[in-house]
C-alpha cells in the first residue's frame, strides 16, 4: 500500500509499528526489517525532542533526491558505522 500512495521508503511506518529499535534496509526492491537490541554506552544520552513541526515527507524526499547525491564510499561508510554499533 505504501508504494501505491507514497514515494517514501516506508521506514516511518515500520518504525511506528515496532516496539523495539529496528534496522531497516531496502535491497533489490524488497524491504528488510530486523528488530535489534540497541543499548550502546551512550544510550542514556539519546533524546527525542518533538518540535511540534512535522516535515512533509514527500517534499523532503524530492528535495533530497534533487540536491544530495551520496557516493558509494559515503554509503558504505554509513553502513559500516551502523554495523559497528550493532
Amino acid at each position: 500500500l505504501n508504494k501505491k500512495i507514497s514515494n517514501g521508503s516506508g521506514f516511518d511506518i515500520a518504525s511506528a509499528r515496532s516496539d523495539k529499535p529496528i534496522l531497516y534496509k531496502q535491497e533489490n526492491g524488497s524491504r528488510k526489517i530486523n528488530p535489534v537490541s540497541f543499548y550502546p554506552k551512550f544510550s542514556n544520552q539519546l533524546y527525542l525532542v518533538w518540535l511540534g513541526n512535522k516535515k512533509g515527507t514527500e517534499q523532503s524526499i524530492k528535495w533530497y533526491r534533487r540536491h544530495i547525491h551520496p557516493t558509494i564510499n559515503e554509503i558504505n561508510s554509513i553502513t559500516n558505522i551502523t554495523n559497528e554499533i550493532w
